[in-house]
């Protein structure tokens, strides 16, 4: 069956690539005019970059470099890293090994509390910012933490698939991130992930987050994106994956997440070509009605540089959000990369190394860290949950308090003989 359905999706895959040739040699596709280059997408990123900065003198300073080890944070190093702009790393890195220690102080309850895909994150920053994951920081013992062993060959989550189909696809990323050698007793392998994720694939050629859950752009080119090393075993599912993408992508360029246009679809669809060496601009199958998907992206950005998020929200977005921004950034960085021949985005073997000494010595001159942080996303969901929580809590407790000086009433009138009727003690 699995084979049949294999075959059913390549045949399906043929029949749309050839009917869109068929369709573009009657109707030829209109190209951009003007020819963007890379220098026009360092002006977004620097856009982006100013709009985050507030005004710092840095970006990697302030909250943003007390928040290390946050999305919110480490995805903006990771940014201006593989954009070669020099943001005080060392110091980065310094507040970085700080958080991951102090994760590693309980690491049981940070396993509760935090993802798999945390860890990779952590070391794509950690190794963009000129560090090496494999011995960054300390745990409770004093022992060298080993990002990577602990969140990928050997993950402490057990199961990296717990998280969904993502945590296989980013701890296959940060496999490949750099040269790492797979050590003797790994459990999690560089082709056991692959394998994972091809079995994964559905039948229009997508991938979901769940097995039991419909195709999603995001979901799609991320495993595009971390399949890209693997042309030779990945070649005809990644086909099918992009087919799939091209036949929902919109009339304006745009991708969309459910039914929404969103930057971040559009984006990692961008990356996802970008990995296989194929042009976001003129890729004749991400063109539609004349628009590429850089066309689409272009919709996204406001004027002072900022990056929303949807175009079909319930509200207009007027201003962009800090999730938005970073995934821009660093999604045109994959297309600057492949428009100059350089590593694709999540290839950190060209990242500058930067001393242990070095990041000791900038830790030594910063000051004390803050206790309130830049929190992420899903950081200010909790708050927001933990404040219902106690206002919930005050009510039932009013309530309470009103109950019992009724019942107290109630108990004095009887005690001088006024008696109530069932009906009442079911209405208290």
């Amino acid at each position: 069956i699995i084979k049949m359905n294999r075959q059913q999706r390549r045949i399906r895959a043929a029949t749309i690539a050839v009917t869109g040739m068929l369709i573009m040699s009657l109707h030829p596709v209109p190209v951009q005019a003007a020819e963007v280059t890379s220098q026009d997408l360092q002006q977004i990123q620097e856009g982006v970059l100013s709009w985050k900065n507030s005004g710092e003198t840095k970006l990697l300073s302030g909250e943003l470099l007390d928040g290390a080890g946050t999305s919110q944070s480490d995805w903006y190093a990771f940014d201006v890293s593989r954009m070669g702009l020099e943001q005080k790393q060392d110091a980065y890195l310094s507040r970085l090994q700080d958080a991951v220690s102090k994760i590693y102080e309980d690491l049981d309850n940070s396993i509760k509390t935090m993802k798999v895909t945390d860890w990779s994150r952590i070391a794509l920053t950690a190794s963009a910012c000129g560090a090496d994951p494999t011995d960054f920081g300390t745990d409770a013992n004093g022992n060298s933490i080993n990002l990577i062993e602990d969140g990928t060959w050997n993950c402490i989550f057990e199961d990296p698939g717990k998280q969904g189909l993502n945590g296989y696809i980013w701890s296959l990323i940060t496999m490949d991130s750099k040269n790492y050698e797979v050590p003797e007793d790994a459990k999690w392998t560089r082709e056991k992930l692959v394998d994972i994720i091809l079995d994964s694939q559905k039948e229009d050629g997508g991938f979901g987050l769940q097995k039991d859950e419909a195709s999603d752009v995001d979901m799609t080119a991320m495993a595009l994106t971390a399949l890209s090393p693997y042309e030779e075993k990945a070649g005809e599912a990644a086909q099918e994956a992009f087919a799939y993408l091209s036949s929902v992508q919109q009339q304006d360029g745009t991708m969309i997440t459910g039914k929404e246009r969103t930057s971040e679809s559009t984006g990692w669809t961008m990356i996802a070509l970008c990995s296989w060496n194929r042009s976001p601009f003129t890729d004749e199958a991400f063109i539609k009605n004349g628009n590429s998907l850089y066309d689409g992206y272009q919709l996204f950005f406001m004027e002072n540089g900022s990056v929303i998020h949807s175009l079909d929200g319930a509200e207009k977005e007027e201003d962009g959000n800090s999730m938005s921004g970073y995934q821009a950034v660093y999604a045109l960085e994959a297309c600057i990369r492949q428009m100059e021949g350089k590593n694709r985005l999540f290839d950190l073997t060209d990242a500058q190394p930067i001393s242990k000494e070095k990041i000791k010595e900038a830790g030594g001159g910063l000051p004390e860290l803050k206790e309130e942080t830049e929190k992420d996303k899903e950081e200010a969901i909790q708050d927001t949950q933990n404040r219902s929580l106690v206002i919930t809590s005050m009510l039932v407790g009013i309530i309470a308090i009103i109950v019992v000086v009724l019942v107290i009433r109630l108990v004095k009138k009887n005690a001088k003989g006024q008696k109530t009727s069932k009906e009442d003690d079911d209405e208290w």
